[in-house]
């Protein structure tokens, strides 16, 4: 129940493979009372997210005494904070794992229904209408923050400092760029060859489809903030072309290193992102680098009010 048109090209990715595989699937779209009716009577409910959120469908369906096999989104969306694995629903890591546990949960019935129960009793217990105005009113009027919703469960909200208005903004544009692109592609691969906007690397963990590398040493704040485990250490001496990447993050010491100049000109990453250094507040500094990068064949592109350097397609 939703939708899994072009706008959800992962979805639909996935509903695609199940049909081929001989699935038997409901695909359709109802009112929200029709839609609690198919979750409770349907062996499975099958939610694979947009953006790699905790989105609605996973109240709606657990609230309705659904079994629910849902994507296994990043730690920081809060997904362990609300339910358990294997308690209260089922997660799924790709395409071949998701398949797996749909044929055995269809086997084993019986263990299917007792998951769907306990996420049943966790929702009302825990996450019902009535459970969420009361803790509202204690906000409000109490300034009471359950231990569920504090910021602070996120360690990147306590170690990194504030930001300029202009210098947030242009953050979340990029955010926002490669989260477009992440909607409509399997493993993203971002390389960081600078060790500026780390803070952007830092968001990007954010979406688990998206492989995040980086050349240089993490920071401490991204050590403190733990997201080591969700990153990769890339060693350009000791790589090969046989790792490609699909965009990298630049700075101006990028180009003042030979071997990540050379792994730019040799890789052919497709796209190349500025980062948001203070050096690069000086125009003569940024057309510098920008000649540098058109000079390793990119041509410059405006995305909604920034520069993506495009790699020229020679045939």
């Amino acid at each position: 129940v939703g939708q899994a048109g072009r706008f959800h090209p992962n979805r639909r990715f996935l509903l695609d493979c199940l049909n081929r595989d001989n699935f038997s699937l409901l695909e359709t779209q109802s009112s929200q009372e029709q839609a609690c009716i198919i979750y409770a009577k349907s062996k499975i409910t099958l939610n694979p997210s947009m953006m790699g959120d905790i989105n609605l469908r996973v109240f709606e369906a657990l609230s309705a005494g659904g079994f629910l096999i849902t994507d296994d989104i990043s730690p920081q969306a809060g997904k362990n904070q609300i339910f358990r694995d294997g308690d209260h629903l089922v997660l799924f890591e790709d395409y071949e794992d998701l398949k797996c546990k749909i044929k055995y949960y269809l086997d084993n019935p019986s263990e299917a229904l007792k998951i769907a129960q306990q996420g049943y009793s966790e929702f009302w217990a825990n996450h019902s209408p009535e459970v969420k105005k009361k803790q509202l009113m204690k906000l409000v009027f109490e300034g009471e923050i359950p231990p569920l919703y504090d910021g602070r469960c996120d360690r990147r909200s306590t170690v990194f400092p504030i930001e300029t208005k202009d210098s947030l903004f242009k953050r979340i544009q990029k955010y926002e760029y490669l989260q477009s692109i992440h909607r409509v592609k399997e493993n993203l691969r971002i390389l960081f060859l600078t060790v500026s906007n780390q803070y952007l690397l830092s968001d990007l963990v954010d979406l688990p489809r998206l492989d995040v590398s980086y050349s240089s040493l993490l920071s401490k704040d991204l050590r403190i903030a733990h997201v080591s485990d969700q990153t990769t250490a890339f060693v350009i001496e000791k790589e090969n072309n046989d790792f490609l990447f699909d965009i990298a993050v630049v700075g101006w010491d990028t180009f003042q290193c030979e071997i990540s100049t050379d792994y730019i000109k040799r890789s052919k990453i497709e796209q190349i992102i500025l980062s948001n250094e203070k050096k690069l507040n000086d125009l003569s500094q940024v057309d510098h680098l920008e000649c540098q990068i058109q000079n390793l064949g990119y041509t410059p592109l405006q995305h909604d009010g920034f520069t993506v350097y495009h790699l020229n397609i020679t045939s």
